[in-house]
């Protein structure tokens, strides 16, 4: 065991490994027959994430016997807490999510809370469990920021996870809280991405458009700026400004390279266009409104012309037809 610990002090973990073997292959009784395994299953763990990924493998089935047996309630948490990364980096996020929520049934230290709600929350949501994923960082928020990233981070996650199960009041208050809370921090843009989507959904326009001009100011041409620009043009549609909306959208298609979202925005052109046209007709203003029709047509042509693979050309399709 002491040469083990040696051999990874030197910064020899593939010599550390080979003493961590012998001594669980030769002493199957002894008080460190348990930490030993855990501490190779860390080794083998740690070798996998540089490129040997067959030992993920190794320290899982080695991991999974040890939660069998081990009384150590300590020992059981970080075992089970090491299983869940082993299999969150195999992509098992099923497995993974177990696994942490294991952790947070147990007596886990503090510590280790938030870092396995954490996780439990990240893998659920890559199941697209936003449910449980929004309880799991609600876990998170509420344990001691041990690690003072990751508790902010948590936070985030909570109020996006709000949203993407549509308790839009919820995701709002917990947006506002951490925009309020931390001004300059890294996802402040995503924040005020979230703030603004939580308020368009519950018809707070305005307000939805303030905050997602806070995440266009910055003048960074991403995909937030892009969406936040083009839900700003959805803002004013929906409202029946289709002057402003247009205008917005148009600024989509210069300011932002991403196709995704230029397609969207060159297809919402022409459904405001449509929009206009269709209230001019209700006017009794019959050629401006043929005129919007025929400007409609045009940018859905421009759609399919320009960005042919896309959903939004489909959409084009359909209405040109």
């Amino acid at each position: 065991y002491q040469s083990a610990w040696a051999e990874k002090e030197a910064g020899r973990p593939a010599n550390a490994m080979v003493h961590y073997q012998a001594l669980l292959a030769t002493f199957p009784k002894s008080a460190r027959f348990e930490p030993s395994t855990f501490e190779l299953a860390d080794l083998e763990f740690e070798a996998a994430k540089k490129g040997a990924s067959a030992q993920y493998d190794a320290a899982i089935g080695r991991l999974t016997g040890l939660v069998t047996k081990t009384k150590d309630p300590s020992l059981l948490s970080k075992a089970h807490d090491k299983l869940g990364w082993c299999h969150y980096n195999k992509q098992a996020y099923d497995l993974a999510a177990k696994s942490f929520e294991t952790v947070l049934a147990g007596q886990p230290s503090k510590v280790l809370v938030l870092k396995a709600a954490y996780q439990a929350g990240a893998a659920r949501y890559k199941l697209k469990e936003f449910k449980e994923a929004m309880a799991n960082f609600q876990k998170a928020v509420a344990a001691d920021p041990t690690e003072k990233k990751l508790h902010e981070h948590a936070q985030y996650r909570f109020g996006e996870c709000q949203g993407l199960t549509a308790a839009w009041p919820a995701s709002e208050a917990t947006f506002t809280k951490f925009i309020a809370k931390y001004p300059t921090h890294e996802l402040i843009r995503k924040a005020n991405l979230g703030l603004g989507w939580a308020q368009q959904n519950q018809k707070k326009y305005a307000p939805a458009i303030a905050s997602y001009k806070k995440v266009v100011e910055s003048g960074e041409p991403d995909e937030d700026g892009a969406r936040a620009q083009f839900q700003i043009g959805e803002c004013h549609l929906v409202q029946n400004e289709y002057g402003n909306a247009i205008k917005e959208f148009v600024r989509v298609t210069i300011s932002y390279g991403h196709k995704n979202w230029v397609s969207k925005a060159l297809l919402e052109i022409g459904h405001t266009l449509d929009r206009q046209a269709d209230a001019l007709r209700a006017k009794g203003q019959v050629e401006e409104s043929d005129t919007k029709k025929k400007q409609a047509r045009e940018r859905y042509q421009e759609v399919i012309e320009k960005f042919p693979a896309t959903d939004a050309a489909t959409v084009a399709k359909e209405r040109l037809k």
